[in-house]
């Protein structure tokens, strides 16, 4: 498929969608100056909102991706800069599109001095900033990053036992010499906290011997009609292009043993469809299958199945334009 596809498609459907999926969309296709005219086009349109605020931190978490550092901090430290100037006249928390583009500069700017070999300058960055937004709702991604830094080649902290699900855990000085699985989620995110039964189950089939131990959904009850019919289309669609025994209904969480990762990392795919991969590589997989307690469609869900089926009619109209020459 050309890149230019996916940002035809975004041009396309402007009326209906919003600055973040659309960027993020070329991103995704490594179409930086089609990114690029979408940001300006709405900020011509509407100015610098929060928004495009976060739009545009993507593209430097884009660059970063692509080891493109000076591009990547150019557009990180313009994303703070912008940002700062809102905070002149409202509160960082007012909605959530703000924080989220402030959180990413910083983080980027912090990874950058690291990828440039000055890690100290980029825990110096993370303590100002941190002190700077300590009782704001990036505090905690600010930390997050900070601890990655400071943590990095030394022993694990002990684990907060105060506070956990199931059989109370051992600490980790226990479990020296020991294969351990540590799932970690953000403590805000009651969804993340109802897999962890899921995740035991993945282990226990683990332990079986398979290779690779992938969850399966056996239910997709509260989603649209529309919403099952694109993931049944796409399913089966990959089947057919990539790999007959494609698994369906699965995501990219999951185990795998050490030979399969190796395997994996010799593919030299750029663009990775990794659930694809993972059928190619050949090891033996096995499902786990589970069903989600809670289910919610929200209008993002919705913008982005829209997409996929108009994705697909494009690249239909291309291919009989192409037929038809």
């Amino acid at each position: 498929m050309r890149l230019w596809l996916p940002c035809l498609l975004a041009l396309l459907t402007t009326a209906h969608a919003d600055i973040i999926t659309d960027v993020r969309i070329c991103l995704e296709s490594q179409a930086f100056p089609q990114a690029d005219t979408q940001l300006a086009t709405y900020r011509a349109q509407h100015g610098v909102t929060p928004e495009y605020l976060e739009a545009y931190s993507w593209m430097g978490r884009a660059y970063l991706k692509n080891n493109n550092l000076d591009q990547a901090n150019t557009y990180a430290r313009k994303t703070e800069q912008l940002a700062t100037q809102q905070l002149k006249t409202r509160s960082l928390d007012a909605e959530s599109h703000l924080p989220t583009a402030l959180g990413a500069a910083i983080e980027v700017e912090a990874q950058v001095l690291t990828a440039k070999g000055a890690p100290a300058l980029a825990v110096a960055l993370l303590k100002r900033d941190l002190l700077t937004y300590r009782n704001s709702s990036i505090r905690n991604r600010l930390q997050k990053n900070l601890n990655l830094l400071a943590l990095v080649g030394k022993p694990a902290p002990p684990l907060q036992l105060a506070e956990y699900l199931g059989p109370k855990p051992v600490a980790l000085a226990q479990l020296k010499g020991s294969p351990v699985l540590l799932f970690f989620w953000a403590h805000w995110c009651a969804e993340c906290k109802a897999e962890s039964p899921s995740v035991g189950k993945l282990l226990d089939k683990y332990r079986e011997g398979y290779d690779v131990v992938y969850g399966r959904r056996s239910s997709r009850t509260g989603e649209t009609r529309f919403k099952r019919f694109t993931a049944w289309a796409f399913y089966r669609t990959m089947r057919a292009l990539v790999h007959r025994d494609l698994p369906a209904d699965v995501g990219d969480f999951r185990l795998i043993s050490r030979e399969c990762l190796e395997a994996l990392k010799s593919m030299r795919e750029t663009h990775r469809f990794l659930r694809g991969m993972l059928a190619w590589v050949g090891f033996g997989q096995v499902a786990v299958d589970d069903n989600p307690n809670d289910l919610r469609q929200d209008d993002a869900n919705v913008r982005q199945a829209v997409r996929f089926g108009l994705l697909v009619a494009v690249i239909g109209v291309a291919f009989l334009v192409v037929a038809a020459v």
